[in-house]
């Protein structure tokens, strides 16, 4: 890549305008199209769904497939991620539909990571396998084991890292190691990143999904997914499947995307600075029990985190030794962190959330209450004022 990771998102607007450039990416809403000529237009046919080309405004011919504003974004979000193609879907939730949708057929069994989102796991359970496709979840104990758990009809293994709400880090290496003798297509979730802390494809990961509402896209507020690849058999396939199942974006989504993009560097870096500060006041508290983000020095996964990361977002959840209903007393009188889902915009949030409704197989030994926090763009000292109030030993 020739831009840093900074510079590259600074520039996810640039847009060509004749001889001139726009540094905001314009929202080009348009389903028809209209062609010079009748040679110009692209005749109907299967591979007419694959039209691309290098320049955004260049192999259009149906807006319902691609307009040049989701041609650039989608440009955009692929060297951001390190890879070389993506299909943009409206939420991370599609993008992982249409990639299984695309790869996965009845008949076929496909292994995937416990600590994904229970989302994810709800549209396993409930729809995949409902058509005919067999789900296994496998824990990080059996990533450094997983031949055993292959069958001849395995098609796809697939892990979030850092894993949804405890945060644990898959080692890809000897995941990807195996699957590739294997000819086994191998996808990661890798929305915690943000499309900053890790490269997928530095690993020989073959799919990346992304859910741009989070950190990408939040301070925006639209909804957007992604999925990325290097491969381009693999975005053919995605591509195909996005045009056939309607799967389409609004141009005026992937507008607000790129102009929230353009801080995303700077906004990393600042909830870096604050959950480090929140870090360091958790490891001093009493009423804590067990922290979970892979950047403090405690973690299991701290040393593969280093290796693997090169930097971490704002989520940390804590296990507290406090009785539930003091903590929920606690929290409901919060006057920066905010009560909500969700998470990557500007405002702080927290949520209680059950480990065990968040695991298929291993509920983990928490007993303690437990809760979720994202930390947002507020100042360091007001969102610490709230933790002191959260870590009262009274």
């Amino acid at each position: 890549m020739l831009e840093n990771k900074r510079t590259a998102s600074a520039r996810v607007g640039m847009f060509p305008l004749g001889d001139m450039v726009s540094p905001i990416l314009p929202p080009i809403n348009a389903t028809t199209l209209i062609a010079p000529s009748l040679e110009r237009l692209a005749p109907i046919a299967d591979n007419s769904l694959l039209r691309t080309a290098d320049h955004v405004m260049e192999g259009l011919y149906y807006g319902g497939v691609d307009t040049p504003t989701t041609l650039s974004l989608a440009k955009e979000i692929a060297r951001l991620e390190g890879g070389n193609c993506a299909v943009l879907s409206p939420s991370g939730q599609a993008a992982i539909n249409l990639v299984l949708s695309a790869l996965v057929q009845s008949g076929d069994h496909i292994l995937v990571s416990d600590c994904i989102t229970y989302t994810t796991k709800w549209l396993l359970d409930r729809h995949f396998a409902p058509l005919g496709v067999t789900v296994d979840y496998f824990t990080l104990h059996d990533s450094h084991d997983l031949e055993r758990l292959l069958r001849c009809n395995t098609r796809l293994v697939f892990w979030e890292s850092p894993g949804s709400f405890l945060f644990e880090v898959v080692d890809p290496r000897p995941i990807v190691k195996l699957c590739r003798s294997r000819n086994i297509i191998t996808m990661i979730d890798n929305t915690w990143s943000a499309s900053h802390f890790f490269n997928p494809f530095q690993h020989g990961i073959d799919v990346s999904v992304l859910s741009l509402t989070k950190t990408h896209a939040a301070i925006a507020g639209v909804s957007l997914g992604a999925a990325v690849t290097v491969s381009e058999d693999l975005y053919n396939s995605f591509k195909t499947r996005s045009a056939l199942l309607g799967d389409y974006v609004s141009s005026s989504a992937c507008s607000d995307a790129a102009k929230s993009m353009s801080t995303l560097s700077l906004r990393l870096d600042a909830q870096q600075h604050s959950a480090s500060a929140i870090l360091s006041r958790l490891a001093q508290s009493s009423v804590v029990h067990e922290v979970f983000h892979p950047a403090s020095s405690k973690s299991p996964y701290h040393m593969l985190f280093q290796t693997l990361y090169s930097g971490f977002n704002s989520l940390i959840s804590v296990e507290f030794s406090l009785p539930p209903e003091i903590l929920r007393d606690r929290i409901n009188k919060l006057s920066t962190i905010n009560v909500g889902y969700g998470w990557g915009g500007a405002v702080s949030l927290v949520n209680l959330f059950a480990p065990a409704q968040v695991r298929t197989i291993a509920a983990d030994k928490l007993k303690g209450p437990c809760a979720r926090f994202y930390i947002g763009l507020e100042d360091p000292s007001d969102i610490l004022a709230d933790f002191d109030l959260l870590l009262r030993e009274d």
